[in-house]
């Protein structure tokens, strides 16, 4: 009778878990559905845009997961409460401790899963999140220049056009801050943009000026025909890979490298915060289930309450915890400070509410 218990609550558990996941993924999904559209329009491979909707959903699985087992949790645990099927559970001997525990077994096998999926799935589906950006950038046409708009190519080059038509722009400005000590600004009548195989910005510029500003002087140059490409490495992101699309074995060849305390010490609590979040699931339970007992309905908005209070709690504890501890140095503390609240809180609801002459 056990086993069929323990069955149950693993299979409604994993099945509510998989159901919020697609629902939390969809909404999601759905308020880019701008950016979908557009690399469906850039590109016109269906490929790209299923592998967008994708990648949207692993990318942010290290938020969606543990919301939707803690609602998977509290909305089981209501119903059981409100049905009184845990009460005829114990009348046949099964004490609500054995459905914690299996829950806790749960989230535990979960916490193994989703601790490999925020060290190395999640970076890689950013980092491929990110490139599929860029290459719909790539594909846009005119690199997505509008007419009378400044355009960011990328975080250093700016175009301006007044006329712009398929590859050719008029009265063009280009702004290229790629050097620290020098800003170059140059203007033309006509220009055609590219771009090269390795990523670079191609300019074909004809009857302009370039101004050139460095730390000492200023010059101007005029020309009547001038080519020039720009390092702007697009195929490559046009800059270093960020922490978010980082593994864990290259956080850790970051840390090695990074000399500055500030910067170690949030790269630190960036990777103990992928741990926490994997860890999170555990503390929702110990948590969500006996607050589900307590107030005994089966509404589903209960569930959908609980669910946003914890969470709201947590999430709220993790981002003072993060500027704090950062101040203070204490890097572990700063990401795993809201399980250890939420977490002492449940063992406290669990002692409570949960088989407590039992227990004694």
């Amino acid at each position: 009778m056990i086993k069929t218990v323990d069955r149950y609550i693993i299979e409604e558990l994993t099945a509510g878990t998989l159901t919020i996941v697609g629902i939390i993924g969809a909404i999601m999904v759905s308020t880019k559905i701008g950016e979908v559209v557009k690399i469906t329009l850039y590109t016109k491979k269906l490929s790209l845009v299923l592998n967008l909707i994708i990648l949207l959903i692993v990318s942010n699985l290290n938020l969606i997961l543990p919301i939707a087992f803690l609602s998977s949790v509290t909305s089981l645990f209501l119903r059981l409460s409100a049905d009184s099927e845990i009460v005829g559970m114990n009348s046949l001997g099964i004490p609500t401790r054995r459905l914690l525990n299996t829950t806790l077994l749960l989230a535990t096998s979960l916490f193994l899963i989703f601790s490999f999926i925020n060290m190395y799935i999640i970076p890689i589906a950013n980092r491929s999140l990110e490139g599929l950006y860029v290459y719909a950038t790539i594909k846009k046409q005119n690199l997505g220049i509008e007419p009378y708009k400044f355009t960011e190519i990328t975080k250093d080059i700016i175009v301006y056009a007044t006329e712009v038509s398929d590859s050719t722009l008029k009265n063009v400005v280009i702004m290229n801050k790629k050097d620290n000590n020098i800003n170059t600004a140059i203007y033309a009548k006509e220009g055609k943009i590219s771009v090269t195989e390795e990523g670079n910005l191609k300019f074909k510029l004809t009857k302009g000026n370039m101004l050139i500003n460095n730390k000492n002087s200023i010059s101007n140059v005029d020309f009547s025909n001038y080519d020039i490409e720009i390092s702007a490495n697009i195929a490559a992101k046009f800059r270093e890979t960020t922490r978010k699309e980082s593994t864990v074995d290259q956080l850790i060849e970051r840390l090695r490298t990074e000399r500055e305390i500030r910067k170690k010490n949030e790269i630190l609590i960036h990777l103990y915060k992928r741990i926490a979040l994997a860890f999170s699931p555990l503390v929702f339970s110990m948590v969500g289930i006996p607050l589900s007992i307590h107030f005994h309905r089966r509404e589903k908005r209960w569930s959908l309450i609980l669910t946003a209070l914890i969470v709201l709690v947590y999430f709220g504890i993790l981002s003072l915890s993060q500027r704090i501890m950062l101040k203070l140095n204490m890097p572990f503390m700063g990401a795993w400070l809201p399980n250890i609240i939420l977490g002492i809180i449940g063992i406290i609801l669990c002692y409570k509410k949960i088989d407590r002459s039992y227990m004694q």
